[in-house]
């Protein structure tokens, strides 16, 4: 009776290092991807539903429209953003509100001086 060969014994060195790479590039872009997307998953605290909606109705006051900007001062691209932001100023038919987390005084008045509304929240109330 002959033998059943595994697939992998059956193929050359070079086919084998290029599978290895190709493996390795696929575990590495996922994990590289994991690790570039994470800081941008922020655990906010939840607010209860009521409150949440009492809040948003409240802002959305008239019939102007409603943007609420929730920006992040640790990640570039938040700060990148509100500089966008602060540069055209909000918009005439909206109530444009910002909600900066982990904001320093320097951000929020920034944000202020170009005519927003800001609310400096903290991403974690256990500190």
């Amino acid at each position: 009776m002959k033998r059943q060969v595994p697939r992998y014994e059956r193929m050359g060195w070079p086919r084998r290092i290029a599978y290895a790479a190709v493996c390795l590039w696929g575990v590495g872009s996922l994990l590289g991807g994991a690790y570039l997307a994470a800081p941008h998953i922020a655990v906010l605290p939840k607010p209860e539903p009521d409150e949440a909606t009492a809040a948003l109705r409240e802002l959305a006051m008239g019939d102007q429209g409603l943007a609420l900007h929730v920006l992040s001062a640790e990640c570039d691209c938040s700060k990148a953003v509100l500089g966008g932001l602060e540069r055209r100023g909000p918009h005439a038919g909206f109530n444009e509100y910002i909600a900066l987390v982990d904001g320093g005084a320097t951000l929020v008045a920034g944000a202020r001086a170009a005519g927003f509304t800001v609310f400096a929240l903290t991403a974690c109330p256990c500190s």
